[in-house]
C-alpha cells in the first residue's frame, strides 16, 4: 500500500514539472 502511495506521489511530482515547463514555454512564446 505505501508502495503506491509512493508511487502516486512521484507521477503528481513528474506532472507537475511537465505543467511548469508547458508553462514556461507559453510564456517564452508570448
Amino acid at each position: 500500500m505505501s508502495v503506491i502511495l509512493r508511487n502516486q506521489h512521484i507521477n503528481e511530482d513528474l506532472i507537475g514539472d511537465f505543467c511548469a515547463r508547458c508553462r514556461m514555454l507559453y510564456l517564452s512564446l508570448d
